[in-house]
């Protein structure tokens, strides 16, 4: 089977997030399956060998119009004399504050970038994810969440395709727990209204425990549990600390093992 892979992290990247895709993938190798991978450039050494796809291109998150506008809003607030002033006024052990520029600048953010700071840039994974497609004739396509950028560019080359596609959540939607718009609010209920959309749409909706699928919204019988797991080969390499994190206490050995409990609680 031939599986392209969209993800805002994968290997080497030095974050929590590529440890699922990094594990599975390379079982899925050994098992003779091929995984094409468009991650997001997250600004890590890409230049270390590549071992867990058969090929991978990096995109950049932050290239639509609307991140374009806030980052020469952000810069031009830098310039300004009297946001100079002002910083330079909180460095003399003053109470620090927040200019009313940079609160305009937050609320237009989250209003320009509703409902996600990738989302806007999913054409680019669109548009890479459609080479592979076309260079490695693509059996199935699986988005990573969070960062719903992915699980809307699934759905796109799903739609100009007809490949089915998997929504695999290894975090909520609207009940992510590092989610910008309050939950009750409005624009929170537009995301509501888009993550049952777009789940909607995949063929299947992987989720890491009940009580995380018991949070998205979709219909139940789309739903299946591929728990987190760690990699036995990981501990072994206690060499690495990108790899396990390790203290050694006498006899004793404690090492992270990723969220793997089915009653564990993100919130």
């Amino acid at each position: 089977m031939r599986i392209l892979l969209l993800t805002s992290y994968f290997y080497p990247d030095e974050h929590i997030g590529s440890s699922r895709w990094n594990r599975l993938s390379k079982y899925l190798l050994e098992m003779g399956q091929e995984i094409y991978v468009v991650a997001t450039d997250n600004g890590s050494n890409y230049n270390v060998p590549q071992k867990l796809s058969n090929g991978i291109t990096r995109v950049n998150s932050y290239s639509s119009m609307p991140d374009r506008f806030l980052n020469l809003a952000s810069n031009l607030k830098k310039d300004n004399p009297l946001e100079k002033k002002r910083q330079n006024y909180q460095v003399e052990d003053r109470k620090p504050s927040i200019s009313l520029y940079n609160k305009l600048v937050v609320i237009v953010g989250q209003i320009a970038r509703f409902p996600n700071i990738q989302w806007w840039s999913a054409g680019e994974m669109v548009k890479e994810g459609m080479v592979f497609v076309r260079n490695h004739n693509i059996d199935i396509i699986v988005a990573t969440h969070p960062f719903p950028g992915c699980l809307k560019a699934a759905s796109k080359i799903s739609e100009k395709t007809g490949i089915p596609w998997i929504a695999d959540m290894r975090d909520g939607w609207s009940s992510y727990y590092d989610i910008e718009y309050k939950t009750g609010s409005f624009l929170n209920k537009l995301i509501i209204r888009l993550e049952k959309k777009y789940l909607n749409k995949s063929s299947k909706v992987i989720g890491v425990n009940q009580k995380l699928v018991e949070t998205l919204k979709t219909k139940d019988d789309k739903f299946a549990i591929v728990p987190n797991s760690f990699d036995t080969d990981e501990l072994a390499d206690s060499s690495n600390p990108s790899n396990i994190y390790e203290a050694r206490i006498g006899h004793v050995n404690f090492a992270f093992a990723g969220t793997i409990l089915s009653e564990h609680s993100w919130n």
